[in-house]
């Protein structure tokens, strides 16, 4: 997820996330709703009931799997799907509440593992219990990681497309109205 920085009124930074929806397993799951991020998740989050697995040439289902009851029976936790913007919120306001100071505009440029620290670009240092580094693709925590041998991701051949398209627009479209039946994973 890519979050801009951009100025208030008042001049002080805050996020304003950006990105399509994310899928949340059960395993992340189970953690999110132990630290207490389910009251942020209502009405923003879907549980769906199953992934169908689709040939792109015709839309025929070619795999399925149930997730409604059983990942929570097997898992302990649901399979969700939420928007980004969404998740990036309820995290935010978990964070708010457990009381987590969220620093902007900060590029982290090196990572003290033994510490654990960090050094920003600006000259500041953080230490705390735990530095969780998502970094992203051009990763500067990868090669700490890794042990000294940074290691960059490659490429597959494969592609992924994302899109959040109004339901509206879905339900009036007699091709794509039959998504909207229940909630569930489509992968084509």
């Amino acid at each position: 997820m890519r979050n801009e920085n951009t100025s208030t009124p008042n001049g002080k930074l805050h996020l304003e996330p950006v990105g399509a929806g994310i899928q949340i397993p059960p395993n992340s799951a189970r953690l999110l709703l132990s630290w207490g991020i389910g009251p942020y998740f209502e009405g923003h989050i879907v549980e769906p009931e199953s992934i169908s697995f689709r040939r792109w040439e015709n839309g025929a289902t070619i795999g399925f799997t149930k997730l409604r009851p059983n990942f929570n029976e097997t898992y302990g936790a649901p399979y969700y799907v939420i928007h980004r913007a969404d998740f990036h919120s309820a995290l935010c306001k978990l964070a708010a509440q457990l009381g987590v100071t969220i620093i902007t505009d900060s590029n982290v440029i090196s990572y003290d593992e033994a510490a654990p620290s960090v050094k920003t670009s600006g000259g500041r240092e953080y230490s705390a219990d735990l530095v969780v580094a998502a970094d992203g693709v051009r990763s500067t925590a990868r090669s700490v990681v890794l042990g000294g041998e940074d290691k960059p991701a490659q490429r597959t051949g494969f592609a992924a497309y994302r899109a959040v398209v109004k339901t509206e627009l879905m339900r009036d479209d007699p091709d794509t109205a039959w998504l909207l039946e229940q909630p569930a994973l489509n992968v084509w």
